[in-house]
């Protein structure tokens, strides 16, 4: 039976089994109030927040809940009044008495260890824009008291949970971090011959290695650590400022050497990378590297709830970079003022063109959200005006409110652009990407448009 024993221990070490936490606590003087709880997929993007469960106190402001999980994890409480972080584990319970959000008392199994973190508070009682010397000694201040509260916890008579420690230790160095980060950027650009920052500047070199995501604070001090590696490389000629390819590819070369034994990190890093990335880019090349990019995160992590949000900046990508594809022509508000075609920036996935003798035009924004689904929003469609009576235009906008964006082209502006589209009189752009392309077709506004459409959507 020795020989089972440590193959046993080690099965069961490897399992994970969701346990029951069990929640409960009063909003001392508010009863009946909402709240709903949960944890984000990504805290540092506060991405996908994945709800657990909402519901709504009692008249005297008491409230239970139970959820299960299968590993440490930090709830997020979200009341109208004020959003609270807690530390959880797989069994634990944990009791609230809430005064506000600067008053809680906490008991359970999990009470110490949320004390603990509510006496850190992790909000700056400082300005970045105070005079240095007194920015600093209010930091150091508040790690110094942040490490007894730390040796504290560790010396406890019921002991010390080493996950808790981590969580926590990721919180302190990734907050001073950030805001040494902060202060330092704020004072060199107005004091750098200041010998101060010097020593910040050192600091500022090295951040301790933790594999530890449920950190907001933490994560984004890595962010803000490897970008100014990659700074500082373009700062010694390494790079051209304007390679921006260059800037990812390195970008993902320092942040696979920094996480190459951290893997939480790497999961997290990667779709930060990404996302940031995404946001960034404006052209069809680097859209395709971005493109395979993904796809490789996509092997990696093939069920992971963020790929939700990447997919949706990722669409509106693809019609950015068609849209800036196309020749640009200039549009007029109601001002009277000019502007291009591609200043409306990520939309509108859908331009419609419309004359002074287009039939009444109003419920087209219901029409084409019915036809374009729920993700598709009324700030993605265009409304263009070709006609050179202003007064006429103002009023049948007037008709159909705000609900979509309004332009003008005049008659000849308008006869040059369908000549250069060769596009049918009174006709409709309908962008849709498909493979890094953009289809163009032009219908008139009637039946035989909408099933046009229908067809597209269909795959037709």
């Amino acid at each position: 039976m020795r020989f089972y024993t440590p193959l046993i221990l080690l099965f069961i070490t490897h399992c994970t089994v969701a346990q029951t936490v069990h929640i409960s606590g009063q909003f001392l003087y508010s009863g009946q109030e909402a709240f709903h709880y949960g944890f984000y997929d990504s805290p540092l993007m506060q991405a996908s927040f994945t709800e657990v469960g909402a519901d709504t106190s009692d008249e005297h402001g008491h409230f239970v809940f139970e959820l299960e999980i299968e590993e440490p994890k930090i709830l997020h409480f979200k009341s109208i009044h004020a959003e609270f972080k807690y530390y959880i584990r797989p069994g634990d319970s944990l009791g609230l008495r809430i005064l506000n959000r600067f008053n809680v008392q906490y008991k359970g199994t999990v009470a110490l260890e949320n004390e603990t973190l509510f006496k850190a508070d992790f909000n700056h009682s400082f300005y970045i824009q105070d005079p240095l010397n007194d920015v600093l000694l209010a930091l150091d201040t508040l790690l110094a008291k942040r490490q007894q509260l730390l040796l504290a916890y560790q010396a406890s008579a019921a002991g010390f949970d080493p996950d808790f420690v981590r969580y926590f230790q990721a919180e302190m160095i990734g907050h001073r971090y950030y805001f040494l980060h902060q202060i330092y950027q704020y004072h060199i650009q107005r004091e750098p011959e200041n010998p101060i920052l010097a020593i910040v500047s050192n600091e500022l070199l090295d951040l301790v290695g933790i594999d530890e995501v449920r950190s907001r604070n933490y994560t984004h001090a890595v962010v803000e650590y490897l970008d100014d590696q990659l700074q500082r490389e373009i700062a010694y000629g390494q790079f051209s400022p304007n390679d921006t390819m260059g800037h990812w590819q390195r970008s993902l070369e320092l942040a696979a050497e920094w996480v190459a034994h951290r893997p939480k990190l790497g999961r997290e890093l990667g779709f930060i990378w990404l996302f940031s990335s995404l946001q960034q880019v404006e052209q069809e090349n680097a859209l395709r590297v971005l493109a395979e990019e993904w796809e490789k995160l996509k092997q990696r992590y093939p069920n992971d709830p963020l790929h939700f949000l990447i997919a949706q900046l990722y669409q509106q990508k693809q019609m950015s970079v068609g849209l800036l594809r196309l020749a640009d022509f200039e549009v007029e508000d109601t001002l009277g003022q000019k502007h291009l075609l591609s200043s409306y920036g990520t939309f509108p996935k859908l331009v419609i063109l419309w004359s002074a003798s287009a039939t009444e035009l109003q419920g087209t924004p219901e029409l084409l959200s019915s036809i374009f689904g729920p993700l598709w929003k009324k700030d993605q469609f265009l409304m263009i005006h070709m006609g050179d009576d202003l007064e006429d235009w103002k009023v049948k906008v007037a008709t159909m409110g705000n609900q979509l964006s309004h332009a003008r082209l005049s008659s000849e502006a308008a006869a040059a652009l369908i000549a250069t589209y060769e596009l049918s009189q009174f006709p409709i752009f309908l962008f849709i990407a498909d493979s890094f392309k953009v289809k163009k077709v032009a219908f008139e506004m009637d039946d035989g448009f909408l099933r046009a459409v229908f067809r597209l959507l269909a795959g037709d």
